[in-house]
């Protein structure tokens, strides 16, 4: 599961063994799940983080699993470095989660050449723009 920043999960989403990226920004997301028995994959600028970048220019970075995690399938996943293209827009958070998820799921490096899809930052599902949208009303 992609927690956007700041947004806690409602209560009950999350069950033993799940996955969880998450912002190092967001101290009530990790203390909320440093008390559940799910794997969080944390990412942010600090080498205390499992995902973080090692080098950052404005249309490109390298991205690093800084320990092993366990990916979707059961396998180890080791630390590693990819090396992606990034458009404007971009901020570091949905790059590393990003990043984060193509380690997770095995998806090879290539294959992330560009995020192409976020030209422009999106509202995390909890805004009050989605709020107002059917689709996303409780």
């Amino acid at each position: 599961m992609f927690l956007p920043e700041g947004g806690l999960p409602p209560e009950g989403l999350l069950r033993r063994g799940d996955t969880a990226i998450v912002s190092a920004e967001s101290p009530g997301q990790l203390k909320q799940l440093s008390r559940m028995p799910v794997q969080a994959i944390v990412c942010g600028l600090s080498s205390k983080d499992t995902v973080t970048f090692s080098s950052r220019e404005e249309s490109r970075a390298a991205v690093s699993l800084l320990r092993e995690i366990r990916g979707w399938d059961g396998r180890t996943v080791e630390p590693m470095e990819l090396l992606v293209e990034v458009p404007g827009g971009c901020g570091d958070y949905l790059v590393l989660a990003a990043a984060a998820a193509a380690m997770y799921f095995g998806i090879p490096p290539d294959h992330l050449r560009k995020f192409t899809s976020y030209k422009t930052k999106r509202p995390a599902y909890n805004t009050k723009a989605n709020a107002e949208k059917p689709n996303f009303r409780n």
